[in-house]
């Protein structure tokens, strides 16, 4: 296993909901918990978002056959956390499963295929795309800012074996505490103005 033993022993040593995690069975293995610390610790430090701001919303897409990212972001912090992927297949069974968590929603379907628009002026949508297969241009194309607000749109990505395409100016970074070769992360910050810009355009 590649990367370090940080994210883990975050995981097991200072994470009080790690045994419900475990009974949840979020991970698989241990190179899905170290990814899903990896795109949280993206959130809070280099968007500098923190844990107990209760105007965030992230959406995990391609999140996977069970909640993994969105489960341990609602259970980190007070972020409303979404869990979008196609391959939930049992999604009446896993909301009833997951039911007990707090400020986590399911949705068995692309994330492409979504509408993201809130009405809190103060809300900041965060996208995660974690090893996801989504288009991250679709999905900028169906996210919707309410102007002369303060909502903030920004976009984590940690590519795979497909590849970003948002053609927008980003910073990158590679984690070496996530168990993969993959381990590249690219943070869009502020993307409200684009996406305002884009809809004036259409």
């Amino acid at each position: 296993m590649t990367g370090s033993f940080y994210y883990l022993n975050q995981f097991i040593g200072r994470n009080l909901c790690a045994a419900d995690l475990l009974l949840l069975r979020c991970f698989p293995d241990a190179k899905e918990i170290t990814e899903s610390f990896g795109m949280y610790w993206a959130i809070i430090k280099e968007l500098q978002i923190e844990a107990k701001n209760e105007h965030v919303h992230v959406y995990c897409v391609g999140d996977g056959a069970r909640p993994r990212t969105a489960a341990l972001c609602a259970f980190k912090s007070k972020w409303t956390a979404y869990a979008i992927d196609p391959n939930m297949k049992d999604e009446q069974q896993l909301r009833s499963t997951f039911g007990a968590v707090e400020r986590l929603y399911i949705h068995a379907d692309k994330g492409e295929n979504l509408i993201y628009a809130l009405e809190d002026p103060n809300a900041i949508m965060v996208f995660v795309f974690c090893h996801s297969h989504a288009s991250l241009s679709q999905i900028f194309k169906n996210i919707y800012v309410k102007p002369k607000t303060n909502q903030q749109v920004h976009l984590v990505s940690m590519p795979c074996c497909v590849p970003d395409d948002l053609k927008i100016r980003h910073e990158s970074y590679f984690d070496e505490h996530i168990a993969s070769p993959k381990n590249q992360i690219n943070i869009y910050k502020n993307l409200q103005e684009s996406i305002i810009a884009e809809r004036n355009l259409n």
